[in-house]
């Protein structure tokens, strides 16, 4: 009998080409077993305990049971899956297009995610579960603890050797290769190709991009994310909020962090020392809502840079250049006091430790921007060959609207295609003004959709990504590409951040954004720029746009000076 985990190409055995997991018998390649999935099943599929586990293109992760393909679970990421599962000893692994790395604990592992917890802090979904939950441990759950330990302190070790290679690796064999291939790419003439060849060269673009290169570009990142994470653990069990502080100035102002050398290039444009069309050519596959196929890059639509170049010539602020330099003197001067600051804090014994997780976390934090920019150069490419079928098929911005698998027959089902695009287009309006929590609770389902209660108050906690306090005027915003002259030394409050925000950053105080974590965009160039930053939920909501603004990003506090509530 065959256990599922020989498993071919649908296409090789001539039926449905996408959207199924099949299970063969080794000695007579007899079909066993056939189990659908929504998409394309992306990889391999991995296989233990009885169980079988397939990711597909829609997000989902599916779990199938391995003597009979019956299905057994899903679970829905809410953003495409770019790479196969992996088992550990205990769990099953899935990276998302949305950069996160989910562990779902497997059957017997009575771990879960406290949901009071994470609505108040949603944050918190970043650390594994911890909630103890009786009623789904088995009965051989007390029998596998000590296995399983092992099997995590192993794990552990393993994982920390390769957070040691991981970036020589993507230095030396991933991103020359990569590079490699978007240069010749980029040189393709679209235009002469049939529409067949340009479907087929979309496959081939998603599939490099997300399938292949996607994980990789992930993967310093993540580590990055583990070390920084020790990091701050042990500084903040030792000294409490001021050890988070620490943790924030001794990764601020990091050489190789491609934002920041972005926002570095628009400031010298605006001060007549570098050319747009250099700029350009380095950083115009970016744009704002960059993860979004629909916006175009800077290299189709130069307006935003112009503008951004126009207000940074008016404005007599910062030098990015000198806040660089004085952020990482700070961040020079508490690496070298380190063995002091931890003496007096009774935790000398800790010193090796906190240097190999700063280490670690030093050399690649970095790449949580640039392996994204590396990333966005392939978006790129797969946003010039949908760009060339809108235009043959007069779609426009239409063709966003449509799945992947619709293209390939849009000739022969064109009307009921446009006519589902008018009706997708009208739903997409509807859900967009609707307000949705960061976490949804199957307990909180009476409140989806509906917009947070006000809360009257003037003080409000949240959670620290940068720290150090500073006051100013605030600036609502919600489009990086409609903020006006903002002047200088205001505090910034929007939604979240992505590399069309940060030139925002250079002029001002402070940061309160309603999403993101410790790692996020947002917070890491704060850090660059050494501003506090604080994660508040809603706030675009609670705080008025002029109202005078104090942050904390030590105590993870924002307060209203004065009347300071939207009307």
């Amino acid at each position: 009998m065959g256990t599922g985990d020989y498993v071919n190409r649908a296409e090789e055995i001539g039926e449905e080409p996408v959207g199924a997991v099949w299970c063969f018998d080794l000695a007579t390649m007899d079909v066993l077993w056939k189990a659908p999935t929504g998409r394309t099943v992306l990889g391999a599929v991995a296989v233990g305990r009885g169980r079988c586990y397939a990711a597909s293109r829609d997000g989902i992760l599916y779990q199938f049971d391995t003597g009979s393909g019956r299905l057994l679970a899903k679970f829905d990421a809410h953003a495409s899956l770019i790479a196969s599962p992996a088992l550990g000893e205990k769990t099953v692994y899935v990276i998302s297009e949305a950069g996160t790395l989910y562990g779902l604990f497997r059957d017997g592992m009575p771990l879960a995610y406290d949901t009071d917890l994470l609505a108040d802090n949603p944050a918190a979904i970043d650390e594994a579960p911890g909630k103890f939950v009786p009623e789904r441990a088995d009965g051989r759950f007390l029998v596998r603890v000590i296995p399983t330990m092992v099997a995590m302190l192993r794990s552990a070790r393993t994982t920390k050797r390769m957070g040691k290679t991981v970036a020589d690796r993507f230095e030396r064999e991933v991103l020359p290769a990569w590079l490699h291939w978007i240069d010749a790419e980029r040189e393709r003439d679209l235009g002469t190709l049939a529409e067949r060849e340009l479907l087929e060269l979309l496959e081939r673009r998603v599939g490099h991009t997300l399938h292949e290169f996607g994980p990789e570009s992930l993967l310093p990142g993540l580590f990055e994310g583990m070390a920084f994470a020790s990091l701050g653990r042990r500084l903040e069990q030792l000294m409490g909020d001021e050890g988070i502080s620490l943790a924030h100035t001794l990764t601020r102002a990091l050489d190789g962090d491609t934002t920041f050398e972005q926002d570095v290039g628009l400031y010298e444009i605006a001060r007549g020392e570098a050319g747009l069309e250099e700029f350009v050519a380095r950083f115009g596959h970016r744009c704002q809502e960059e993860m979004e196929l629909a916006q175009p890059r800077w290299r189709e639509d130069g307006d935003f840079l112009v503008q951004t170049v126009e207000r940074l010539s008016r404005s007599d602020g910062n030098d990015p250049r000198a806040i660089h330099a004085v952020n990482a003197r700070k961040r020079d001067e508490a690496e070298a006091a380190l063995p002091a600051t931890l003496a007096k804090w009774g935790g000398a014994c800790f010193l090796e430790a906190v240097r190999e997780d700063l280490q670690q976390a030093q050399k690649l934090l970095p790449y949580r921007e640039s392996g994204k920019s590396y990333l966005m150069m392939g978006y790129e490419l797969i946003r010039r060959v949908l760009e060339e079928l809108a235009k043959r098929w007069l779609l426009g911005r239409d063709i966003y609207f449509l799945h992947k698998g619709e293209l390939i027959h849009f000739k022969q089902r064109e009307q009921d295609l446009r006519n589902a695009i008018e009706e997708r287009k009208r739903r997409w309006q509807a859900f967009r003004r609707l307000d949705v929590e960061p976490v949804i609770d199957s307990q909180r389902l009476d409140r989806l959709g509906l917009a947070p209660e006000a809360e009257d108050a003037t003080e409000f906690s949240g959670t620290a990504v940068a720290g150090g306090r500073a006051s100013g005027t605030a600036r609502v915003a919600f489009d990086p590409c409609q903020t006006g002259d903002l002047g200088t030394q205001y505090v910034l409050v929007c939604p979240s951040t992505d590399p069309g925000w940060t030139p925002l950053f250079i002029d001002a105080a402070a940061l309160v954004v309603e999403r993101g974590g410790v790692l996020s965009h947002g917070a890491i160039v704060a850090r660059d720029f050494g501003i506090p930053a604080v994660v508040l939920p809603n706030a675009t909501r609670l705080i008025a746009d002029g109202c005078q603004v104090r942050v904390d990003g030590d105590s993870a506090r924002v307060y209203l000076l004065e009347s300071g509530r939207p009307q």
